[in-house]
């Protein structure tokens, strides 16, 4: 089993030949897809691509790049989708990229989807893109949580700790293929082996000697850097990386 534990399946770059990318990733061995919505209009389409596809789970959420355009309702709207079919909750989290920002809104946002997950007992996976601090101290008052990815993990050896603490699991992607990503790949040596994933981000972050689009076929080139890194076969990576899915998604791996 091969999981990309993280990608946009439902992104306009995939519109015109999603069955091709699909293709491509399952001859690169990549089995089952976490797909991420992050805004409510996605959500028809990313839940359209998983009912019609085996081995795609779809996530419904607000990142926090959209928080500005919420409409009134959209909690209870959120709450139906998720009920309407195995899924887990994501994109959701904290961002100090993009700018202009309402980090209260954000921080709302994220609390009340959140809450919503624990209360129906579903995964969530988590952004944090140079807001990882914030996170950190934003989950550990809302702490007990339900299970949760840190995707594409970006911040400092010193949190994992504090981060794993509360349940956290850690995924990686195509950045620590760049040399010069040295505070991630210091990162991934931390992380516990059992809460380890691995993902794309596909359309995004594209390994460094690909133009363009990125793709889940791309998936083995993050893994095999993992392993390096690592100092690990492969092989028993790749397996490790296995029952750690299971045991973050469960039974959305059956689904």
């Amino acid at each position: 089993m091969r999981v990309d534990s993280h990608l946009h399946l439902a992104d306009d770059a995939f519109a015109h030949d999603l069955e091709a990318v699909l293709e491509r990733a399952h001859t690169a061995g990549v089995t089952h897809f976490f797909t991420n919505s992050t805004c409510e209009a996605d959500w028809a389409c990313t839940a359209d691509i998983a009912s019609s596809h085996s081995g795609i789970i779809p996530g419904f959420g607000i990142h926090p790049w959209f928080v500005g355009g919420l409409a009134p309702g959209w909690e209870e709207r959120l709450e139906a989708r998720l009920l309407s079919c195995p899924s887990f909750l994501g994109e959701c989290g904290l961002d100090r990229v993009h700018a202009p920002r309402d980090e209260a809104l954000q921080e709302k946002v994220l609390r009340t989807q959140v809450m919503l997950a624990k209360n129906l007992g579903r995964p969530l996976a988590i952004h944090g893109a140079r807001a990882w601090g914030w996170l950190l101290e934003t989950l550990e008052n809302l702490s007990p949580l339900p299970p949760f990815l840190l995707h594409s993990y970006g911040g400092s050896v010193e949190m994992v700790p504090a981060f794993a603490k509360l349940g956290a699991h850690f995924s990686f992607s195509a950045a620590i293929l760049s040399p010069k990503n040295t505070k991630m790949r210091i990162s991934l040596l931390a992380i516990p082996q059992d809460r380890l994933h691995m993902e794309t981000d596909a359309p995004d972050m594209s390994p460094p000697e690909h133009s363009g689009r990125n793709e889940p076929a791309n998936l083995p080139l993050v893994l095999a850097q993992a392993a390096q890194l690592l100092g690990r076969p492969e092989e028993i990576l790749a397996g490790q990386l296995s029952v750690n899915a299971h045991a973050l998604w469960g039974d959305l791996l059956h689904g």
